[in-house]
């Protein structure tokens, strides 16, 4: 290998990275995860405790961390500075870390180096955290995250996912826009909102067969976009006897709900039991449309996303006798009936 270190705790510490050994066993009833360093069992210990004593100090924010490692990425989010910006043509996004830009590289180059191998499965994925999440599958822990708030059942395969679902009961919005203020309860809707403040015509374009044409506003409206092409369906139901396949996460997220029976969205207007449904009542229209010179707002996140592609021109469902392609599902449905 040839490195060197100052200390012989490093290189013995280094040399489980050659070895893969990890000694230290996390205790906690159920988990059994191991690591390289006490160091790193004790971080992780603090995910079963709730214990996050890495605070941020930046004036106004309240945030705290289990890891050093995510205080010290989330106090660049104050600084503004990302570094690392993507090479690609057409792309211009930057990010934080190095490691984030390498992750997000992959959505160009296709590389999913992480390869499942139990069984002859062989599923690869971009990260080594969307494996594990798949692992699940196999080894029956599909979701050990628990909602501890009482009469809450819900759980999750990620410690994340239990992380966002808590602040749907503290009612928490800790993701602030940096432009008009307006506060969010995850990055990622914090991070779409701001998008909108300086939104731009769309340009990531769709080559596939050597000229599609078809434009879109980010990179991962053009992904989806393709898998309408090349039929991609990569998100797999995990009920038993179902195997049900999806473009999206999203749309499996919504397909499982069909098995659990989960509705988890109850309308909370006087004597109203109803779910989805409390846009009625208040006559709020908090979808709203993010292209350019088009002011339409919608009560349903679905509706405005029926409403896109009458900007994007896309038709992501198809005939499966004839192949003629749909804006709608409900139109490519009633199409279907009519060859039979």
């Amino acid at each position: 290998c040839g490195k060197t270190f100052a200390t012989s705790a490093h290189l013995k510490y280094h040399t489980r990275t050659h070895t893969g050994e990890k000694p230290f066993m996390c205790s906690f009833e159920g988990c059994g995860r191991t690591f390289t360093s006490s160091g790193h069992l004790k971080y992780h210990q603090g995910t079963h405790s709730g214990e996050k004593p890495f605070k941020c100090q930046h004036p106004g924010c309240n945030r705290v961390f289990a890891w050093p490692a995510h205080l010290k990425y989330h106090m660049k989010t104050h600084l503004g500075d990302r570094p690392y910006k993507c090479s690609y043509e057409g792309c211009g996004k930057s990010f934080y870390v190095l490691q984030r830009l390498n992750v997000h590289a992959r959505t160009h180059t296709g590389e999913r180096p992480y390869t499942c191998q139990v069984d002859d499965c062989m599923k690869s994925f971009t990260t080594a955290g969307n494996l594990k999440n798949h692992m699940r599958i196999h080894t029956g822990r599909e979701r050990p995250y628990r909602c501890p708030f009482v009469n809450c059942r819900r759980s999750f395969t990620e410690h994340s996912s239990l992380r966002k679902h808590k602040l749907t009961h503290t009612g928490e919005k800790p993701y602030s826009c940096s432009i008009c203020g307006k506060t969010f309860s995850q990055s990622g809707s914090r991070n779409a909102h701001q998008r909108r403040h300086s939104f731009s015509p769309r340009h990531y374009e769709c080559d596939y067969g050597g000229g599609c044409g078809k434009t879109f506003a980010t990179s991962a409206h053009l992904k989806y976009h393709t898998r309408t092409h090349t039929g991609e369906k990569p998100f797999m139901c995990s009920f038993e006897g179902c195997g049900r396949t999806f473009t999206s996460s999203g749309h499996l997220k919504y397909h499982q709900g069909t098995h659990s029976g989960e509705k988890p969205f109850k309308c909370q207007h006087s004597g109203c039991n109803r779910v989805c449904y409390i846009c009625i009542h208040t006559g709020e229209r908090p979808y709203r449309c993010p292209f350019v010179n088009c002011r339409r707002s919608f009560t349903e996140h679905s509706s405005l996303r029926k409403h896109e592609l009458t900007h994007t021109g896309e038709k992501p469902y198809s005939c499966s006798i004839c192949g003629k392609t749909f804006s709608q599902s409900g139109s490519r449905n009633a199409h279907q009936r009519r060859h039979s």
